[in-house]
């Protein structure tokens, strides 16, 4: 069943050198209990569609067009603030890249996550108190930490704690955005295997916002791949894996070394991502593309259907 649809987004932000359009007409769909793995390079757009889906977006940013539908019926693009707090946090949550960076230092955690859940909710302190160390105990935090400031933690136990307050409020979505950044590996797949048991646990419906494709098989139900503000390409993740579409895509699995691959030659994209201010016409990836034809440098490609629930934006298929 779908609890989030997102309609022709368009997200720009304006610069004195002209209009970056970082997400630049999207379109997808989440349903309950379902992971879907973000992915694609550095500035692709991948957090800006995070926090366009929290309308979290400041100047100069903002929602251009475009619809983002909640629970089949709530537009959060529509509603006034204090609608959007009733859903924010409490419906839906976010992860924020960088715990050290999300958490305030000169305040203790319990302080923290006390304060947060007050705000969103009409509770007493000693009920928010046992709520957070249910939390913190649910997330793997022993109770004693909850008395520690951020700089008394380890890197993983931090994520843990920010991962923990997302989850205060109970909400049904939760948006990771790059959880696992700059932990070391033994940490990185602790926090996978974290969230994947939060999801069974709690029924939750998570986007996965990443840089590596490779750690989505370990937690994601579907593939999106973005590129240069774009979908290119979105569908099941073994069929995303054993059979990519799109060029980007197949680059991108052709760069790494997936758990139990047999060893093969590294490649790499030639050139780098396009300028959002003044990108190529046509299709964004064509100047990077072995495949690019006259089409390709003319008209921008479409996002449709090549496969049943496997959908790429590429001219090779039409």
């Amino acid at each position: 069943m779908e609890i989030l649809r997102v309609e022709r987004l368009k997200t720009y932000y304006e610069s004195v050198r002209g209009t970056v359009k970082a997400v630049d007409d999207v379109s997808f769909n989440l349903h309950k209990g379902e992971t879907i793995g973000l992915v694609g390079e550095s500035g692709c757009g991948k957090s800006t569609l995070g926090l366009s889906i929290m309308r979290l977006i400041k100047p100069p940013g903002r929602i251009v067009e475009g619809r983002i539908v909640y629970d089949g019926k709530i537009d959060l693009t529509k509603i006034d603030y204090e609608e959007l707090r009733k859903i924010r946090w409490k419906e839906i949550a976010m992860v924020f890249q960088g715990a050290m960076n999300v958490l305030n230092p000169v305040h203790k955690i319990v302080d923290q996550m006390v304060e947060a859940i007050i705000f969103h909710e009409n509770t007493t302190k000693s009920e928010a108190v046992e709520r957070a160390a249910k939390m913190l105990q649910l997330v793997g935090v022993p109770i004693d930490r909850m008395k520690r400031y951020p700089f008394e933690l380890s890197g993983g136990m931090r994520q843990r704690v920010v991962i923990a307050m997302a989850l205060l409020c109970n909400p049904k979505i939760v948006i990771a955005d790059e959880p696992t950044t700059a932990l070391d590996v033994v940490t990185q797949r602790n926090i996978l295997n974290l969230l994947v048991e939060l999801k069974r646990k709690l029924g939750l419906s998570i986007i996965f916002i990443t840089h590596d494709i490779s750690i989505l098989p370990s937690i994601s139900d579907r593939i999106m791949v973005m590129y240069a503000g774009e979908i290119v390409e979105i569908g099941d993740l073994r069929e995303v894996m054993n059979n990519p579409l799109h060029p980007y895509t197949r680059g991108l699995l052709n760069s790494i070394l997936l758990p139990l691959e047999p060893p093969k030659p590294f490649s790499f994209l030639p050139g780098e991502p396009p300028d959002l201010i003044n990108p190529p016409s046509g299709c964004k990836f064509h100047p990077r593309c072995p495949y690019a034809f006259g089409k390709c440098s003319l008209e921008r490609p479409q996002l449709h259907e090549e496969k049943p629930g496997h959908a790429v934006a590429c001219h090779l298929y039409r």
